[in-house]
Protein backbone atom coordinates (compact mmCIF):
# COMPACT_ATOMS: atom_id res chain seq x y z
CA UNK A 1 0.00 0.00 0.00
CA UNK A 2 2.85 2.38 0.88
CA UNK A 3 4.47 1.67 -2.47
CA UNK A 4 1.25 2.58 -4.29
CA UNK A 5 0.93 5.86 -2.35
CA UNK A 6 4.52 6.73 -3.27
CA UNK A 7 3.73 6.13 -6.93
CA UNK A 8 0.70 8.42 -6.65
CA UNK A 9 2.79 11.14 -5.04
CA UNK A 10 5.42 10.92 -7.79
CA UNK A 11 2.69 11.09 -10.45
CA UNK A 12 1.18 14.23 -8.91
CA UNK A 13 4.60 15.91 -8.64
CA UNK A 14 5.37 15.07 -12.30
CA UNK A 15 2.04 16.49 -13.44
CA UNK A 16 2.62 19.65 -11.41
CA UNK A 17 6.12 20.17 -12.86
CA UNK A 18 4.82 19.46 -16.33
CA UNK A 19 2.07 22.06 -16.12
CA UNK A 20 4.45 24.57 -14.51
CA UNK A 21 7.01 24.19 -17.28
CA UNK A 22 4.25 24.32 -19.84
CA UNK A 23 2.98 27.64 -18.44
CA UNK A 24 6.50 29.11 -18.79
CA UNK A 25 6.95 28.04 -22.44
CA UNK A 26 7.19 31.05 -24.71
CA UNK A 27 4.71 29.62 -27.22
CA UNK A 28 2.03 28.21 -24.93
CA UNK A 29 -0.61 30.62 -26.24
CA UNK A 30 -2.01 29.91 -29.76
CA UNK A 31 -1.93 33.67 -30.49
CA UNK A 32 1.73 33.87 -29.54
CA UNK A 33 2.42 30.84 -31.72
CA UNK A 34 0.58 32.50 -34.63
CA UNK A 35 2.56 35.73 -34.25
CA UNK A 36 5.85 33.86 -34.14
CA UNK A 37 5.37 31.74 -37.25
CA UNK A 38 3.68 34.49 -39.24
CA UNK A 39 6.69 36.78 -38.73
CA UNK A 40 9.50 34.20 -38.68
CA UNK A 41 7.87 32.32 -41.54
CA UNK A 42 7.65 35.51 -43.63
CA UNK A 43 11.36 36.22 -43.14
CA UNK A 44 12.32 32.64 -44.06
CA UNK A 45 10.01 32.64 -47.09
CA UNK A 46 11.55 35.92 -48.33
CA UNK A 47 14.99 34.35 -48.04
CA UNK A 48 13.86 31.25 -49.96
CA UNK A 49 12.27 33.44 -52.68
CA UNK A 50 15.56 35.37 -53.05
CA UNK A 51 17.46 32.09 -53.48
CA UNK A 52 15.06 30.85 -56.19
CA UNK A 53 15.21 34.17 -58.04
CA UNK A 54 19.02 34.46 -58.08
CA UNK A 55 19.36 30.87 -59.35
CA UNK A 56 17.09 31.60 -62.29
CA UNK A 57 18.66 34.87 -63.64
CA UNK A 58 21.91 35.74 -65.33
CA UNK A 59 24.46 38.06 -63.84
CA UNK A 60 23.96 41.71 -64.77
CA UNK A 61 24.66 44.98 -63.09
CA UNK A 62 21.19 44.88 -61.62
CA UNK A 63 21.47 41.32 -60.40
CA UNK A 64 24.82 42.14 -58.87
CA UNK A 65 23.10 44.76 -56.77
CA UNK A 66 20.39 42.25 -55.88
CA UNK A 67 23.03 39.72 -54.87
CA UNK A 68 24.61 42.29 -52.64
CA UNK A 69 21.21 43.03 -51.08
CA UNK A 70 20.67 39.27 -50.65
CA UNK A 71 23.94 38.98 -48.70
CA UNK A 72 22.96 41.94 -46.54
CA UNK A 73 19.57 40.31 -45.87
CA UNK A 74 21.23 36.99 -44.96
CA UNK A 75 23.61 38.68 -42.52
CA UNK A 76 20.94 40.79 -40.83
CA UNK A 77 17.91 38.49 -40.75
CA UNK A 78 19.28 34.95 -41.08
CA UNK A 79 22.80 34.71 -39.65
CA UNK A 80 22.91 37.60 -37.18
CA UNK A 81 21.88 37.35 -33.56
CA UNK A 82 19.58 40.28 -34.26
CA UNK A 83 17.08 37.79 -35.65
CA UNK A 84 16.12 37.04 -32.06
CA UNK A 85 14.40 40.44 -31.98
CA UNK A 86 11.66 39.13 -34.22
CA UNK A 87 9.17 42.00 -33.85
CA UNK A 88 11.79 44.60 -34.73
CA UNK A 89 13.06 42.68 -37.78
CA UNK A 90 9.54 42.06 -39.06
CA UNK A 91 8.74 45.80 -38.72
CA UNK A 92 11.69 46.92 -40.86
CA UNK A 93 11.50 44.07 -43.39
CA UNK A 94 9.70 45.96 -46.16
CA UNK A 95 11.85 49.07 -45.78
CA UNK A 96 15.06 47.02 -45.82
CA UNK A 97 14.09 45.23 -49.05
CA UNK A 98 13.25 48.49 -50.80
CA UNK A 99 16.52 50.06 -49.76
CA UNK A 100 18.57 47.05 -50.93
CA UNK A 101 17.31 46.56 -54.51
CA UNK A 102 14.49 44.11 -53.65
CA UNK A 103 11.56 46.50 -54.02
CA UNK A 104 9.58 44.06 -56.17
CA UNK A 105 9.82 41.39 -53.45
CA UNK A 106 8.79 43.92 -50.83
CA UNK A 107 5.63 45.02 -52.66
CA UNK A 108 4.50 41.78 -54.32
CA UNK A 109 5.52 39.22 -51.67
CA UNK A 110 5.95 40.78 -48.24
CA UNK A 111 3.14 43.34 -48.31
CA UNK A 112 0.40 40.74 -49.17
CA UNK A 113 1.70 38.45 -46.39
CA UNK A 114 1.74 41.35 -43.92
CA UNK A 115 -1.86 42.10 -44.94
CA UNK A 116 -2.80 38.45 -44.25
CA UNK A 117 -1.12 38.72 -40.87
CA UNK A 118 -3.01 41.88 -39.95
CA UNK A 119 -6.27 40.20 -40.95
CA UNK A 120 -5.34 37.19 -38.80
CA UNK A 121 -5.76 34.88 -41.74
CA UNK A 122 -5.09 31.23 -40.96
CA UNK A 123 -1.52 30.09 -41.64
CA UNK A 124 -1.95 27.59 -44.45
CA UNK A 125 -1.11 27.16 -48.14
CA UNK A 126 -2.72 30.52 -49.01
CA UNK A 127 -1.09 32.53 -46.23
CA UNK A 128 2.33 32.84 -47.92
CA UNK A 129 1.67 34.39 -51.35
CA UNK A 130 4.50 34.67 -53.89
CA UNK A 131 3.57 37.19 -56.60
CA UNK A 132 7.09 38.41 -57.14
CA UNK A 133 8.19 35.73 -59.61
CA UNK A 134 5.36 33.23 -60.29
CA UNK A 135 6.98 31.67 -63.33
CA UNK A 136 10.36 30.87 -61.81
CA UNK A 137 11.58 27.62 -60.31
CA UNK A 138 10.32 27.87 -56.71
CA UNK A 139 11.99 24.81 -55.21
CA UNK A 140 13.34 26.57 -52.09
CA UNK A 141 10.05 28.42 -51.66
CA UNK A 142 7.99 25.21 -51.71
CA UNK A 143 10.32 23.29 -49.40
CA UNK A 144 10.42 26.10 -46.83
CA UNK A 145 6.68 26.65 -46.96
CA UNK A 146 5.98 22.93 -46.34
CA UNK A 147 8.49 22.86 -43.49
CA UNK A 148 7.03 25.97 -41.81
CA UNK A 149 3.44 24.74 -42.16
CA UNK A 150 4.35 21.32 -40.72
CA UNK A 151 6.07 22.87 -37.71
CA UNK A 152 3.28 25.34 -37.11
CA UNK A 153 0.52 22.69 -37.34
CA UNK A 154 2.35 20.21 -35.09
CA UNK A 155 2.97 22.88 -32.45
CA UNK A 156 -0.65 24.05 -32.63
CA UNK A 157 -1.80 20.47 -31.96
CA UNK A 158 0.66 20.14 -29.08
CA UNK A 159 -0.42 23.47 -27.59
CA UNK A 160 -4.13 22.69 -27.82
CA UNK A 161 -3.64 19.26 -26.27
CA UNK A 162 -1.69 20.71 -23.36
CA UNK A 163 -4.10 23.59 -22.90
CA UNK A 164 -6.84 20.99 -22.53
CA UNK A 165 -4.66 19.09 -20.07
CA UNK A 166 -3.97 22.26 -18.12
CA UNK A 167 -7.68 23.09 -17.96
CA UNK A 168 -8.53 19.55 -16.79
CA UNK A 169 -5.46 18.83 -14.68
CA UNK A 170 -7.48 18.28 -11.50
CA UNK A 171 -9.68 15.73 -13.24
CA UNK A 172 -6.64 14.00 -14.70
CA UNK A 173 -5.03 13.79 -11.24
CA UNK A 174 -8.28 12.53 -9.70
CA UNK A 175 -8.76 9.85 -12.36
CA UNK A 176 -5.13 8.72 -12.07
CA UNK A 177 -5.35 8.63 -8.27
CA UNK A 178 -8.69 6.81 -8.22
CA UNK A 179 -7.50 4.29 -10.83
CA UNK A 180 -4.39 3.69 -8.76
CA UNK A 181 -6.50 3.04 -5.66
CA UNK A 182 -8.63 0.51 -7.52
CA UNK A 183 -5.55 -1.20 -8.92
CA UNK A 184 -3.93 -1.19 -5.49
CA UNK A 185 -7.06 -2.63 -3.88
CA UNK A 186 -7.23 -5.43 -6.43
CA UNK A 187 -3.52 -6.16 -5.93
CA UNK A 188 -3.89 -6.28 -2.14
CA UNK A 189 -7.00 -8.47 -2.43
CA UNK A 190 -5.29 -11.01 -4.69
CA UNK A 191 -2.06 -10.99 -2.67
CA UNK A 192 -3.74 -11.54 0.71
CA UNK A 193 -6.14 -14.16 -0.65
CA UNK A 194 -3.42 -16.19 -2.36
CA UNK A 195 -1.14 -15.84 0.69
CA UNK A 196 -3.82 -17.14 3.08
CA UNK A 197 -4.69 -20.01 0.74
CA UNK A 198 -1.01 -20.95 0.35
CA UNK A 199 -0.56 -21.00 4.14
CA UNK A 200 -3.65 -23.16 4.73
CA UNK A 201 -2.69 -25.54 1.93
CA UNK A 202 -4.57 -28.82 2.53
CA UNK A 203 -6.93 -27.35 5.15
CA UNK A 204 -8.31 -24.72 2.76
CA UNK A 205 -11.09 -26.87 1.27
CA UNK A 206 -12.09 -28.16 4.70
CA UNK A 207 -12.38 -24.67 6.15
CA UNK A 208 -14.28 -23.38 3.12
CA UNK A 209 -16.77 -26.20 3.59
CA UNK A 210 -17.09 -25.23 7.24
CA UNK A 211 -18.17 -21.73 6.20
CA UNK A 212 -21.55 -23.09 5.09
CA UNK A 213 -22.66 -23.33 8.70
CA UNK A 214 -21.85 -19.72 9.59
CA UNK A 215 -24.33 -16.89 9.08
CA UNK A 216 -21.86 -13.99 9.33
CA UNK A 217 -21.27 -12.00 6.17
CA UNK A 218 -18.04 -10.37 5.02
CA UNK A 219 -17.09 -8.34 1.98
CA UNK A 220 -14.23 -10.69 1.09
CA UNK A 221 -15.25 -14.32 1.32
CA UNK A 222 -11.82 -15.61 2.30
CA UNK A 223 -11.79 -13.45 5.44
CA UNK A 224 -14.50 -15.75 6.82
CA UNK A 225 -11.73 -18.32 7.28
CA UNK A 226 -10.52 -16.27 10.24
CA UNK A 227 -13.89 -16.87 11.91
CA UNK A 228 -13.56 -20.61 11.35
CA UNK A 229 -10.04 -20.62 12.77
CA UNK A 230 -11.13 -18.55 15.78
CA UNK A 231 -14.03 -20.88 16.59
CA UNK A 232 -11.75 -23.89 16.21
CA UNK A 233 -9.22 -22.26 18.54
CA UNK A 234 -11.96 -21.49 21.10
CA UNK A 235 -13.15 -25.09 21.02
CA UNK A 236 -9.61 -26.39 21.48
CA UNK A 237 -9.02 -24.00 24.37
CA UNK A 238 -12.30 -25.03 25.98
CA UNK A 239 -11.32 -28.69 25.64
CA UNK A 240 -7.89 -28.04 27.14
CA UNK A 241 -9.42 -26.18 30.08
CA UNK A 242 -11.87 -29.02 30.68
CA UNK A 243 -9.10 -31.63 30.59
CA UNK A 244 -6.98 -29.60 32.98
CA UNK A 245 -9.92 -29.41 35.34
CA UNK A 246 -10.49 -33.17 35.12
CA UNK A 247 -6.80 -33.87 35.79
CA UNK A 248 -6.90 -31.58 38.80
CA UNK A 249 -10.00 -33.34 40.17
CA UNK A 250 -8.42 -36.74 39.56
CA UNK A 251 -5.24 -35.76 41.40
CA UNK A 252 -7.23 -34.49 44.38
CA UNK A 253 -9.29 -37.69 44.41
CA UNK A 254 -6.18 -39.90 44.38
CA UNK A 255 -4.60 -37.89 47.17
CA UNK A 256 -7.75 -38.21 49.29
CA UNK A 257 -7.91 -41.98 48.73
CA UNK A 258 -4.30 -42.42 49.81
CA UNK A 259 -4.97 -40.40 52.93
CA UNK A 260 -8.01 -42.54 53.84
CA UNK A 261 -6.08 -45.77 53.35
CA UNK A 262 -3.24 -44.61 55.59
CA UNK A 263 -5.70 -43.49 58.24
CA UNK A 264 -7.39 -46.87 58.27
CA UNK A 265 -4.05 -48.55 58.78
CA UNK A 266 -3.21 -46.27 61.66
CA UNK A 267 -6.59 -46.63 63.36
CA UNK A 268 -6.66 -50.49 63.15
CA UNK A 269 -3.12 -51.62 63.97
CA UNK A 270 -4.21 -54.40 66.35
CA UNK A 271 -7.06 -55.80 64.27
CA UNK A 272 -7.01 -59.62 64.36
CA UNK A 273 -7.07 -61.14 60.87
CA UNK A 274 -9.01 -64.34 60.25
CA UNK A 275 -7.03 -67.56 59.90
CA UNK A 276 -5.87 -68.34 56.40
CA UNK A 277 -7.07 -71.55 54.80
CA UNK A 278 -4.41 -72.98 52.48
CA UNK A 279 -7.05 -74.59 50.29
CA UNK A 280 -8.83 -71.27 49.83
CA UNK A 281 -5.57 -69.59 48.87
CA UNK A 282 -4.82 -72.22 46.22
CA UNK A 283 -8.33 -71.98 44.79
CA UNK A 284 -8.15 -68.19 44.68
CA UNK A 285 -4.84 -68.35 42.86
CA UNK A 286 -6.23 -70.80 40.32
CA UNK A 287 -9.37 -68.69 39.77
CA UNK A 288 -7.32 -65.48 39.43
CA UNK A 289 -4.95 -67.16 36.98
CA UNK A 290 -7.85 -68.44 34.85
CA UNK A 291 -9.52 -65.00 34.88
CA UNK A 292 -6.23 -63.30 33.94
CA UNK A 293 -5.65 -65.76 31.09
CA UNK A 294 -9.23 -65.22 29.81
CA UNK A 295 -8.73 -61.44 30.02
CA UNK A 296 -5.43 -61.64 28.15
CA UNK A 297 -7.03 -63.88 25.54
CA UNK A 298 -9.82 -61.37 25.03
CA UNK A 299 -7.37 -58.44 24.93
CA UNK A 300 -5.34 -60.14 22.23
CA UNK A 301 -8.41 -59.96 19.97
CA UNK A 302 -9.01 -56.23 20.46
CA UNK A 303 -6.66 -53.60 19.01
CA UNK A 304 -6.93 -49.86 19.62
CA UNK A 305 -5.89 -47.11 17.19
CA UNK A 306 -5.80 -43.32 17.23
CA UNK A 307 -6.92 -42.11 13.76
CA UNK A 308 -6.87 -43.77 10.34
CA UNK A 309 -4.55 -43.04 7.46
CA UNK A 310 -5.94 -40.92 4.58
CA UNK A 311 -6.55 -44.09 2.52
CA UNK A 312 -8.79 -45.64 5.22
CA UNK A 313 -6.23 -47.98 6.81
CA UNK A 314 -4.67 -48.56 10.22
CA UNK A 315 -1.01 -49.55 10.32
CA UNK A 316 -0.54 -52.65 12.47
CA UNK A 317 2.60 -51.17 14.01
CA UNK A 318 0.49 -48.32 15.48
CA UNK A 319 -1.94 -50.69 17.24
CA UNK A 320 -2.24 -50.70 21.03
CA UNK A 321 -3.42 -53.51 23.31
CA UNK A 322 -5.06 -51.16 25.80
CA UNK A 323 -7.19 -48.06 25.23
CA UNK A 324 -5.34 -44.82 25.76
CA UNK A 325 -6.54 -41.19 25.74
CA UNK A 326 -5.73 -40.66 22.04
CA UNK A 327 -7.52 -43.84 20.88
CA UNK A 328 -10.64 -43.18 18.82
CA UNK A 329 -11.09 -46.62 17.24
CA UNK A 330 -10.96 -50.28 18.19
CA UNK A 331 -10.89 -53.39 16.03
CA UNK A 332 -12.36 -56.66 17.29
CA UNK A 333 -10.31 -59.27 15.46
CA UNK A 334 -11.90 -62.51 14.22
CA UNK A 335 -10.43 -65.88 15.28
CA UNK A 336 -8.60 -66.23 11.96
CA UNK A 337 -6.95 -62.84 12.56
CA UNK A 338 -7.60 -61.78 8.96
CA UNK A 339 -10.77 -59.74 9.43
CA UNK A 340 -12.23 -57.56 12.13
CA UNK A 341 -15.05 -55.28 13.19
CA UNK A 342 -14.26 -51.56 13.41
CA UNK A 343 -15.86 -49.40 16.12
CA UNK A 344 -15.62 -45.70 16.94
CA UNK A 345 -15.03 -45.01 20.63
CA UNK A 346 -17.33 -42.12 21.44
CA UNK A 347 -16.31 -40.07 24.44
CA UNK A 348 -15.06 -36.73 25.74
CA UNK A 349 -12.94 -36.09 22.65
CA UNK A 350 -15.74 -36.25 20.06
CA UNK A 351 -15.46 -32.48 19.45
CA UNK A 352 -11.85 -32.94 18.42
CA UNK A 353 -12.90 -35.50 15.83
CA UNK A 354 -15.70 -33.22 14.60
CA UNK A 355 -13.29 -30.30 14.21
CA UNK A 356 -10.94 -32.47 12.16
CA UNK A 357 -13.52 -34.55 10.32
CA UNK A 358 -11.43 -34.98 7.18
CA UNK A 359 -8.68 -36.72 9.15
CA UNK A 360 -10.53 -38.43 12.00
CA UNK A 361 -13.80 -39.64 10.41
CA UNK A 362 -14.11 -39.40 6.63
CA UNK A 363 -11.51 -42.04 5.67
CA UNK A 364 -13.39 -44.93 7.40
CA UNK A 365 -16.84 -43.56 8.28
CA UNK A 366 -20.10 -42.84 6.51
CA UNK A 367 -21.87 -39.94 8.21
CA UNK A 368 -25.66 -40.09 7.96
CA UNK A 369 -26.30 -36.42 8.75
CA UNK A 370 -23.19 -34.52 7.66
CA UNK A 371 -25.27 -31.32 7.33
CA UNK A 372 -25.67 -31.22 11.14
CA UNK A 373 -21.93 -31.21 11.85
CA UNK A 374 -21.76 -27.55 12.92
CA UNK A 375 -24.26 -28.12 15.73
CA UNK A 376 -23.14 -31.64 16.73
CA UNK A 377 -21.25 -32.39 19.94
CA UNK A 378 -21.25 -36.20 20.08
CA UNK A 379 -20.84 -39.14 17.70
CA UNK A 380 -23.19 -42.12 17.83
CA UNK A 381 -22.24 -45.45 16.18
CA UNK A 382 -25.09 -46.86 14.06
CA UNK A 383 -23.28 -49.89 12.63
CA UNK A 384 -19.74 -51.20 12.87
CA UNK A 385 -17.39 -51.30 9.89
CA UNK A 386 -15.44 -54.18 8.41
CA UNK A 387 -11.64 -54.25 8.02
CA UNK A 388 -9.27 -56.72 6.38
CA UNK A 389 -5.66 -57.42 7.43
CA UNK A 390 -3.09 -57.62 4.61
CA UNK A 391 -0.01 -58.34 6.70
CA UNK A 392 0.99 -54.75 7.46
CA UNK A 393 -2.23 -52.84 7.96
CA UNK A 394 -5.95 -53.13 8.60
CA UNK A 395 -7.82 -51.77 5.57
CA UNK A 396 -11.47 -50.65 5.62
CA UNK A 397 -13.65 -52.37 3.06
CA UNK A 398 -15.06 -49.71 0.71
CA UNK A 399 -18.65 -50.91 0.91
CA UNK A 400 -18.54 -51.69 4.63
CA UNK A 401 -17.55 -48.45 6.28
CA UNK A 402 -18.41 -47.62 9.85
CA UNK A 403 -21.79 -45.84 9.93
CA UNK A 404 -22.13 -43.01 12.44
CA UNK A 405 -24.59 -40.26 13.27
CA UNK A 406 -23.83 -36.83 14.66
CA UNK A 407 -25.85 -35.72 17.67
Amino acid sequence: MIKILKQHFILIVCLFLYTNLYSQHKKTDPDMLYNYWAKQGTIEMVYASMQDFLKSVKDTSKTNLERKGFQEFKVKFIDSSDKKDLDKNFGILIQFLKENNWENTATKLVEPIVENYKNRKKIDEDFFINNSAPNKDNKNWDENKNRILDKYNSEIIWIKRNIWLGDHILWVIFICFFSGLILGGITIYLYTKLSIYSILSKEKNKYLNDLVGYQSKYWFNYIKLILVLKNSKDKKQSEIDRLKNEVSILKNSLNNENFVDKTKIVEQPNKILPPIDDTTVVEDKINNTVEWEIEQENLSHVIYFSIPESDGSFKAINGKQRKEMDCFYKIEVDKNSQKGKLFFLSGDFDLKALDNIDYYLNPVCEIENISDRTQAKKINVINYGSVVFNGEQWKIESNKKLIIRLI
